[in-house]
């Protein structure tokens, strides 16, 4: 019994409960209070100078990127507080207590830090902030990736706690959400076969890659003494999920046929995609990276247009996806990095928005599949009544010809009792003659038996002749097998397997019709079927019967799935090879069989099986 998995259902329901779980996890993250805190226009004066690297160009950055100085004036508190940040990681941070000549430095962070400098173990900068009786005032100097601004925040420990908790939680269901979805698309390829799968995992595993990077947790778990890969490991990441959703986008509507242009793009962007990250491995430079951002931006908007013109079933689905990504991702998050929005952190918006098209990518994926499924079902309904109307063809013109038959033996029956009275008249003559006068009548009536005795003749004789003729070989099988290898010979040879016939001179009263129809069925499936070797067909005659047999080389067939595979849209599901078919070449061979009067036997081990078709003798070639 196979267990089915509907993509499309799964992603539906998931997205449901996301939808329905956002209230309770953004409500907590609306509570939270920001520290008041003042940009600085410029470096402030007197403050003591700390680490060479930053006057020495060591924070490597565009011009955009250009230190920034906060001060904060933070009241009296008698417990040690937390300054968050709001951010993962920084490209260098230096704390002061006091301002002028009298600030000293507390802590400094460079881009080559491990994470044991951290001041505060945790996935999230925070900075702690010592009791005091009096008011503080502190200088935070600071340099991050693309200036991003900061989110201060002063709570206790307790309350930091319950913050993490609260986004590891939102974070763990946005993850688990999008590995059940990795899951499901890895088992749909490893049934199907289908590369639309593979590149849809490849892109919500990068996601989800990325989305536990950007939240912090890579560094501690995985490489928490490499303070500059962790700098630089998101471009790369963002590299690669730009070429994994092109991939997906270009097999999911086939661009490269329908779109060729689009698919130049797609192309173009990859490999921009791929460049920016390098150029920023060996330079720091985010040049590239807006521009490759700004082309990528309208192509799948693109993409997904130019499919709903063409009323291509996963068109809708690919749109909302696109359309989600492109709100919370770039509008969302941008509009928050610049301050237009307050409230949710940044870091809130790209998980829904890379789940949200995960999830609609998922619907899109799951509807095409379903479309090309339906129209499968439909040319298999078509295929498997063109083999019903093919059988149905022969019995009835197989019923003809022995009603013919029938009819011909029932004349020549009667035709030989009517000669049995004629020939007592035509006795009767002589004596008839002997009578005087009678002479002339007598020749008459002996013509006229004679003329009747020669058409009952003839009719005996083309009646035997036709009876014959039915039971007569007028099909060469020979020139079948030729025409069976010829047709099948290129599919052998580009799997490299052997493809042999056996020659014959037998005759046999069949249709080349059927006996094609048998034959590319069990070749189709013999070459489908065997990786290694080669197969074999011909003609076997026994004592009152034929035997067309195809032997093969391949795996064998399990004694429990033989009976069962002979039904109709049945797989074993024990081969990787099955997705080429459909289940209904052993069902169509069954039908032929015993719509003409043949039989089918099938034996297989470990070697190969192979599959007989019984043909049976007429009484006159029983010999």
């Amino acid at each position: 019994m196979s267990i089915r998995i509907d993509l499309f259902h799964i992603a539906r329901l998931i997205m449901l409960s996301i939808v329905m779980a956002l209230p309770l996890l953004a409500k907590p993250a609306l509570a939270a209070s920001a520290v008041p805190y003042q940009m600085l226009a410029e470096s402030p004066e007197g403050v003591p100078s700390t680490a060479a690297r930053w006057q020495a160009g060591w924070v490597r950055a565009d011009a955009g990127e250009r230190e920034r100085w906060v001060r904060l004036e933070i009241a009296t508190s008698p417990q040690m507080r937390l300054l968050t940040l709001g951010v993962p990681d920084i490209e260098a941070l230096t704390l002061y207590q006091g301002e002028g000549p009298a600030a000293r430095p507390l802590l400094q962070l460079q881009p080559d830090s491990p994470y044991a400098a951290r001041p505060w173990p945790s996935r999230l900068l925070a900075l702690p902030i010592s009791p005091s009786t009096q008011p503080q005032v502190y200088l935070l100097r600071y340099r991050v990736h693309a200036d991003t601004p900061l989110s201060l925040q002063l709570v206790t420990p307790t309350e930091y706690a319950e913050q993490l908790a609260r986004s590891n939680l939102f974070t763990g269901l946005v993850i688990g959400a999008l590995l059940a979805l990795l899951l499901l698309a890895v088992l749909h390829y490893h049934i199907e076969q289908q590369p639309a799968y593979l590149y849809y995992a490849m892109t919500v595993g990068l996601a989800i890659v990325f989305l536990l990077q950007i939240g912090g947790f890579l560094f501690p778990w995985l490489w928490p003494n490499a303070g500059l890969w962790n700098q630089g490991f998101p471009m790369w990441l963002q590299a690669a999920i730009h070429c994994s959703h092109a991939a997906f986008t270009i097999n999911l509507f086939d661009l490269r046929r329908r779109a060729p242009r689009l698919w130049q793009a797609y192309l173009l962007v990859m490999a921009a995609a791929l460049l920016s990250a390098t150029v920023y491995q060996f330079t720091g430079s985010l040049a590239l990276l807006m521009p490759t951002a700004l082309l990528h931006l309208p192509l799948p908007l693109l993409a997904g247009w130019l499919a709903w013109r063409q009323r291509l079933p996963a068109a809708g689905w690919y749109l909302a996806g696109t359309t989600c990504l492109l709100l919370f991702v770039n509008v969302l998050f941008g509009l928050s990095i610049m301050g237009v929005l307050h409230g949710l952190p940044f870091f809130v918006f790209p998980p829904l928005g890379y789940l949200l098209e995960a999830l609609c990518f998922a619907a899109a994926l799951g509807w095409r599949m379903h479309s090309l499924q339906r129209s499968h079902a439909r040319q298999l309904e078509a295929r498997l009544l063109e083999a019903e109307q093919l059988a149905q063809a022969e019995a009835d013109k197989l019923a003809l010809q022995q009603r013919q038959q029938q009819q011909q033996l029932e004349l020549a029956a009667a035709g030989h009792d009517l000669s049995q009275p004629l020939a007592a008249i035509r006795l009767a003559i002589p004596a008839l003659q002997a009578q005087a006068g009678t002479a002339g009548i007598g020749q008459h009536i002996a013509e006229a038996l004679r003329y009747t005795e020669d058409l009952l003749q003839e009719l005996l004789q083309d009646a035997r002749q036709q009876h014959a003729a039915g039971h007569t070989g007028q099909l060469a099988l020979d020139e079948v097998l030729i025409a069976a290898y010829q047709r099948h010979l290129p599919t052998a040879a580009a799997k490299g397997l052997r493809l042999r016939y056996v020659a014959t001179r037998l005759r046999y009263p069949a249709s080349a019709t059927v006996l094609n129809r048998l034959l590319d069925n069990l070749l189709v499936n013999a070459l489908r079927y065997t990786e290694q070797g080669g197969v074999v067909f011909g003609l076997r005659r026994q004592a009152d019967q034929l035997l067309l047999q195809v032997w093969d080389s391949g795996p064998g067939i399990h004694p429990t799935d033989q009976a069962r595979l002979l039904q109709p849209f049945t797989q074993s599901g024990r081969r990787s090879a099955e997705h080429q078919g459909y289940g209904l070449g052993l069902y169509i061979v069954q039908t032929l069989c015993a719509q003409s009067g043949y039989r089918l036997q099938l034996a297989s081990g470990p070697l190969g099986s192979v599959f007989s078709i019984v043909l049976p003798l007429p009484p006159a070639q029983n010999c």
